[in-house]
C-alpha cells in the first residue's frame, strides 16, 4: 500500500541461507542447459571446439575491431529484446493483456532478427539447410512484421510511432540497397546499406525502449491511483 508521504514502501527484507538457496532453484536448469552445451563442445574435434569457443575475431586472425558495427546492430537488437520481455511481464503482472502480447510479439519477432544477424541465417543456414533462398527468407520476415504491424495498430498508435515509422525506412532502405546490385562503386553501395542498418537497428531498440518505458509508466501510474484511493486504515 502507498504510505502517507506518497512514496511506496520497500517490501524487501533480508532472506536467510535456506530462503536464499529456494530461490536458486531456477539457476539449476539453466546451469544444466550451459553445461550440455559445454559438454557437446568437449566431444568435438579440437579445431572446431576451438572456433566454438574462442573469439571469432581470435580465430580469423584479424584485428580487435572488425565487424564492430555488426556488433553494434545485434547489441541494438538484444536491447529491443529485452526492453520488450521486461515490458511484457510487467503487462501480464498488471492484467494489460494487449499490450502484453503487443510487446511479446514484437520482442519474438525482434530476437529472431537478433539471431539471423549473428548467425547470418538468412545468407548461410536458410538457403542450405531449407528450401528457401535468401529473398524468400527476407520476405518471409517483411510479412511477418507487417502482420504484427497491422495485427498491433491501435497499440502502436499510442506509442511513439514516429520512432518506429523513422526506424523501419532505414531498414527497408538498407534491404533494398543490398537487392539493387549494379552499383559502380561497391565500397559506397556497402557503406550506404550497413549505415542505414545500423540507423534502423538503433532506432529499433529506441522504439522498444521508449515504448516499454511509456507503458511501464502507465501502468504503474494506473496502480499507484487505485492504490492512493484505498482508505488508510486507522
Amino acid at each position: 500500500m502507498q504510505s502517507l508521504t506518497g512514496e511506496i514502501p520497500d517490501r524487501r527484507h533480508r532472506r536467510p541461507l535456506p530462503e536464499q538457496l529456494h530461490i536458486a532453484v531456477p539457476l539449476v536448469p539453466v546451469w544444466a542447459v550451459g553445461m550440455a552445451v559445454m559438454v557437446l563442445v568437449a566431444v568435438q574435434r579440437e579445431d572446431l571446439a576451438n572456433e566454438l569457443l574462442l573469439d571469432a575475431n581470435q580465430v580469423a586472425g584479424v584485428k580487435w575491431y572488425t565487424g564492430i558495427v555488426t556488433y553494434i546492430a545485434v547489441l541494438s537488437w538484444c536491447t529491443a529484446v529485452v526492453s520488450a520481455c521486461w515490458g511484457s511481464w510487467l503487462c501480464w503482472l498488471a492484467a494489460r493483456r494487449e499490450a502484453m502480447v503487443f510487446l511479446l510479439s514484437g520482442a519474438v519477432i525482434t530476437a529472431y532478427v537478433l539471431a539471423d544477424d549473428l548467425l547470418q541465417l538468412h545468407a548461410e543456414f536458410i538457403p542450405h539447410y531449407t528450401p528457401l533462398g535468401k529473398r524468400a527468407a527476407e520476405a518471409l520476415l517483411i510479412g511477418a512484421v507487417l502482420v504484427w504491424l497491422v495485427r498491433y495498430r491501435g497499440q502502436i498508435s499510442r506509442t511513439r510511432w514516429v520512432v518506429l515509422i523513422g526506424a523501419g525506412a532505414a531498414l527497408v532502405l538498407s534491404v533494398l540497397i543490398d537487392a539493387v546490385g549494379g552499383w559502380g562503386r561497391p565500397r559506397l553501395q556497402l557503406v550506404t546499406e550497413d549505415g542505414a542498418k545500423l540507423l534502423g537497428t538503433l532506432g529499433w531498440a529506441t522504439y522498444f525502449v521508449a515504448s516499454t518505458a511509456d507503458i511501464v509508466r502507465s501502468t504503474l501510474s494506473s496502480r499507484l491511483g487505485a492504490l492512493s484511493r484505498e482508505p488508510v486504515p486507522g
